[in-house]
C-alpha cells in the first residue's frame, strides 16, 4: 500500500525505503534527519527514540505506551492513527525554529538519564540494596 501511494504521488525519486541497515550506519541517518517521526502503536521500550535524541534530532511520536516516558519533554506527541496530526507536527517543526531548538535541548537533557554510565550506576545501587 505504501509503495503504491509513493508511485501514485510520483515520489519514487524522493522516497527511499531502507532495510537491513547496519547499526553502525544509524547515527549518520539520525543526524542527517530534520526530525525523527515515530508514529507507533506499540514499542518494547523506544530505543530508536533515544538514539534520535542522542543525535540531537527532535522527535514526533505516539501519545501512549512507553513513548512519553522515553521521550519526555523532548517530543511532540501525536495520535498514530491520524495522518493529519502527524503532518501538522511535521509542519510545526519545519516552520518554528524556536520549537525545534527547544525540543532538541529538552530531548538531549532528558535522554541523558538513559546513558549507559548512569544506568550502570543505578543498576549497581539497586543490586547492592537487595543484599
Amino acid at each position: 500500500l505504501l509503495l503504491e501511494k509513493i508511485k501514485l504521488l510520483n515520489l519514487e525519486d524522493h522516497v527511499k525505503i531502507l532495510s537491513n541497515v547496519p547499526s553502525s550506519d544509524l547515527p549518520a541517518l539520525y543526524q542527517g534527519a530534520l526530525t525523527f517521526c515515530f508514529p507507533s502503536f506499540f514499542e518494547g521500550f523506544g530505543i530508536p527514540i533515544i538514539e534520535a535524541m542522542m543525535s540531537r534530532v527532535p522527535v514526533i511520536t505516539s501519545l501512549g505506551s512507553c513513548f512519553p516516558e522515553v521521550a519526555g519533554p523532548g517530543a511532540l506527541y501525536i495520535n498514530p492513527n491520524s495522518s493529519y496530526e502527524i503532518a501538522k507536527a511535521m509542519d510545526k517543526l519545519y516552520s518554528d525554529q524556536s520549537l525545534y531548538d527547544d525540543l532538541v535541548r529538552m530531548g538531549t537533557e532528558h535522554v541523558n538519564k538513559f546513558h549507559q554510565n548512569r544506568t550502570n550506576k543505578v543498576m549497581i545501587n539497586l543490586y547492592r540494596g537487595l543484599f
